[in-house]
């Protein structure tokens, strides 16, 4: 059955490979950009009055924000995810300067949901928001690496395209397939994230078989690299493609070390 499973999905990704933009652009319209005349300064202030009065309040308004968190590092990576597919200057001119204020807002973010979920420790809080505490102050944390590796991802393809780096076409259908293994995982954790939900021990095993396989991709991709550095291909392209390689990786662990945060205590390994 898993086998089975498996071969689902991969099969799966390969036919929806065409339709990366499409699949884009509907997660925009789930997930609403904040207008554009909105701040890019993030605020979260920890209000006192309500902390002594209704302290599980404050809890549930991380968790608000926990979310939005979420949904900007969601909104990072589809715009790297669109950007590959659409290989072109316009990525320089319009998603990396995007994706680079976003990046700098989630910093914000995750420093001041930090500060905010300290506070929260010292309440009056019953033995489940206590937990839910603790757990999203690791959550934030996998977050804020989350979108400093697309970041960085981000940087290099601005730098190949500056520098008139050229990828062969082979590489792009093999990338996006891996790139879209990545996109799973993420959301996955975003839809549990958003509800701070607990994984049994069948949704671990199911975010373990996608970092499985992002790691088997991740194998062979590499290998290809390797062997056509050999072979006398640019030096440089293949060092722009590994190195999105390596943090397409990273993501997907700090995904998966995300469900270890939120799955059950008597889940299985």
């Amino acid at each position: 059955v898993a086998l089975l499973n498996t071969a689902f999905k991969v099969i799966a990704t390969i036919i929806f490979i065409p339709f990366v933009n499409q699949i884009a652009e509907l997660t925009r319209h789930i997930i609403k950009d904040k207008p554009e005349e909105e701040s890019n300064i993030y605020k979260l202030e920890f209000n006192n009055e309500i902390a002594a009065k209704t302290p599980e309040a404050c809890v549930f308004r991380a968790q608000k924000e926990i979310t939005a968190f979420s949904e900007n590092v969601v909104r990072m990576y589809d715009e790297l995810q669109t950007g590959l597919a659409n290989f072109n200057n316009t990525f320089i001119e319009q998603r990396h300067p995007l994706i680079k204020q976003i990046e700098d807002y989630c910093d914000q973010m995750e420093e001041q949901i930090t500060a905010y979920l300290i506070k929260c420790q010292h309440l009056h809080l019953s033995d489940e928001a206590k937990d839910n505490v603790q757990l999203m102050l690791r959550l934030v944390g996998e977050m804020e690496s989350m979108s400093d590796g697309c970041l960085s991802i981000s940087i290099q393809i601005k730098k190949a395209l500056e520098r008139n780096v050229e990828f062969k076409k082979e590489d792009f259908s093999r990338l996006i397939p891996y790139f879209e293994l990545g996109r799973q995982l993420l959301y996955f954790i975003h839809k549990n994230v958003s509800k701070i939900q607990r994984l049994t021990p069948e949704e671990y095993a199911f975010a373990r078989e996608l970092e499985d396989q992002i790691d088997q991709e991740r194998n062979e991709l590499k290998r290809i690299a390797k062997s056509r550095l050999e072979a006398g291909a640019d030096v440089r392209a293949e060092l722009y493609y590994m190195d999105i390689i390596r943090q397409i990786e990273k993501i997907g662990d700090r995904c998966f070390d995300a469900a270890g945060d939120l799955r059950k205590e008597d889940a299985s390994v």
